[in-house]
């Protein structure tokens, strides 16, 4: 059976996923290139944990919508 909600809430999370990809991605290379400068940071370390954690909740989040299916 279609259930709209669930169908939403997966496609909902899916857009978060692919956001929150794109933002690691982007953090990774320049966590990468101040790396490979010498001028790797706390402040470049702590962007690049905050978008993991929301990597973390995406899959959280996944699995809350599983139990209800």
């Amino acid at each position: 059976m279609c259930n709209p909600e669930f169908t939403d809430g997966v496609r909902e999370q899916v857009r978060k996923l692919i956001n929150h990809t794109d933002e690691l991605r982007l953090k990774y290379s320049d966590v990468a290139e101040r790396h490979r400068v010498g001028n790797l940071g706390d402040e470049a370390i702590e962007n690049l944990n905050q978008v993991i954690h929301l990597l973390e909740s995406d899959s959280a989040a996944f699995e809350r919508l599983l139990e209800k299916a």
